[in-house]
């Protein structure tokens, strides 16, 4: 049977690479078509902003990990040398990862969402905006 959990297999499982192109094409979104926050700031000086890419990297890694999972028996016949589930990870190692790093990734989803809530239900002067008369 495969291996609890190796830092090889882990680091395989979440395709680090395409991560980092993800949010790093966010990044420039935000940086490009953004760029000030609600409170007049510009966008890279938002820490909400790389809350939410961190997030939406976190969901990414789970869904490769789940995809991983589903598509074992195939990959043992399509590409058995890239298996990763199975050789360097058990497979209910896999679905605690992948719920482990969903719960992450939408609470931080969710913070951002109430943060987000709390600014348009208050008084303009809450979100940093200037209220004249």
């Amino acid at each position: 049977m495969g291996k609890t959990l190796t830092l090889s297999g882990l680091f395989r499982i979440s395709r680090p690479y395409n991560l980092v192109i993800v949010g790093f094409a966010q990044f420039m979104t935000a940086l490009c078509l953004v760029e000030t926050s609600r409170q007049g700031l510009p966008v890279v000086q938002d820490p909400n902003l790389y809350l939410l890419i961190f997030s939406t990297t976190i969901l990414m890694a789970a869904g490769y990990v789940i995809n991983d999972y589903y598509d074992v028996k195939i990959d043992y016949i399509n590409k058995p040398r890239e298996v990763i589930i199975g050789k360097g990870m058990k497979r209910r190692v896999a679905l605690l990862l992948h719920t482990t790093l969903n719960l992450i990734g939408i609470g931080i989803g969710a913070s951002l969402v109430h943060a987000s809530l709390s600014c348009i239900l208050s008084p303009p002067s809450y979100c940093g905006y200037i209220v004249t008369a």
